[in-house]
């Protein structure tokens, strides 16, 4: 009897838990298709949101109109990784040249190179069937000048948005503006390039270069060029000391242009290195006539255009090539004598590298020296080597290579 009172004591207890415990599980069945009819409404757009996000769409869409054709290079072209002057170039497409165009714009158009997407220059391309078929139709002219303003836009986007995710670029360098109306009144003072080699910026650029270029930089004198991680290889060629060849066979293997600064004796000597040179893409500059041990400043404003001209002439008449890179003999100028270069479509170039590796029976160590060519690296670099050193040689292929894995591109130095 007890039991059993027990039993029926405990009977209202079980049905009331029975009860709470459905009604727990019915909430949370609830509460689950709520939350399930939620996240359906969230990820199906409404009919406004679905335009505005159609409107994004266009809003973004590229400049470029979609052709499919081949274009040939007309002159030697930087191949970019964007439509931007200051973006990296990742190669060089040579005149004659033909490469698959896959959307045009007035000013760039997009190519595939080596299966990526890259961008050149429209004017140093052959035309697009695109501009040809817009050019005969007169109705098409709104839709071009269109075209044309809407890449300019992405341009200038695309430069800006270059220069805040880079990392990597330094600051420009501003410069000092100098009249340059009367040569003869500007001073010929010899300067003697240096710089000292540790003291750098934050940049790695060293601090001397960057004082040359602001007090010079007006006078289209070179001593850092640019602020991205571009590099350019810079030989002098005084004389040909057997190493030429094998320096042009490393360059051509790896795809980088470099620029061959030569004198009158090496350009009459070495015609075939020079013909090479110019039929590899490289750009061939002007180390003198003459040069003189004290200096172009030495030789007096008449003579010093001569000297220049001279070696500027013959290479025209016997390579059909026109020069426009100067180096100074010795690194010696003056602020007459790059106003005068300038006058006669030169542009002078300087260093931001360079080591004792001129002295053919006292060459630098290798491994030294390519672990100081690769910890000096900086944005805008321009390097200078001699081509009659063995060591810059055999260490040639090494250092573009670990240059690249640093983050740095070779650049054409272009006029």
């Amino acid at each position: 009897h007890m039991v059993y009172s027990i039993q029926q004591q405990q009977e209202p207890l079980r049905s009331g838990m029975e009860s709470y415990m459905k009604r727990i599980i019915a909430f949370l069945l609830a509460a689950t298709l709520v939350l399930s009819l939620t996240a359906c409404q969230k990820n199906t757009p409404s009919t406004g949101e679905s335009e505005s996000a159609s409107a994004s769409t266009e809003a973004n869409d590229s400049p470029f109109q979609d052709v499919s054709e081949t274009a040939t290079a007309l002159s030697n072209v930087n191949i970019r990784t964007s439509c931007s002057d200051h973006s990296d170039s990742i190669a060089i497409l040579l005149a004659g040249d033909t490469i698959v165009r896959t959307g045009w714009s007035e000013d760039w158009s997009r190519v595939q190179y080596n299966g990526k997407e890259c961008y050149i220059a429209t004017e140093y391309l052959s035309e697009s069937s695109l501009s040809s078929a817009q050019a005969s139709d007169g109705s098409a002219e709104s839709e071009t000048e269109q075209a044309a303003a809407t890449a300019d836009a992405s341009k200038s986007e695309s430069t800006a948005e270059s220069t805040a995710s880079s990392e990597t670029t330094a600051t420009e360098i501003p410069t000092t503006p100098i009249d340059t109306s009367n040569l003869a009144a500007l001073d010929n003072t010899s300067i003697p390039f240096g710089y000292a080699s540790d003291q750098r910026d934050e940049f790695n650029r060293p601090t001397g270069c960057i004082s040359y270029q602001t007090a010079y930089g007006s006078l289209n004198a070179d001593f850092l060029k640019g602020t991205t991680n571009t590099i350019y290889l810079t030989f002098d060629e005084g004389y040909e000391n057997g190493y030429t060849p094998q320096i042009l066979d490393v360059l051509k293997e790896k795809n980088v242009r470099a620029v061959f600064f030569i004198t009158m004796p090496y350009a009459k000597s070495q015609p075939e290195l020079v013909q090479r040179m110019i039929d590899e893409g490289h750009v061939v500059g002007n180390h003198s006539n003459t040069h003189p041990a004290d200096g172009m400043p030495s030789l007096g404003l008449d003579a010093a255009r001569e000297d220049v001209m001279s070696l500027h002439n013959y290479v025209k008449e016997n390579f059909d090539y026109d020069m426009y890179l100067f180096r100074c003999p010795a690194g010696i100028f003056s602020q007459q004598f790059l106003a005068l270069n300038q006058s006669l479509g030169y542009r002078s170039v300087f260093w931001s590298f360079a080591h004792r590796d001129w002295v053919t029976d006292d060459q630098p160590d290798q491994a030294e020296t390519l672990q100081k060519v690769v910890s000096q690296l900086h944005p805008g670099a321009i390097y200078l080597l001699h081509a009659v050193s063995s060591t810059n040689t055999a260490i040639l292929g090494d250092f573009i290579d670990q240059a690249r894995a640093a983050g740095y591109t070779f650049g054409y130095y272009e006029k």
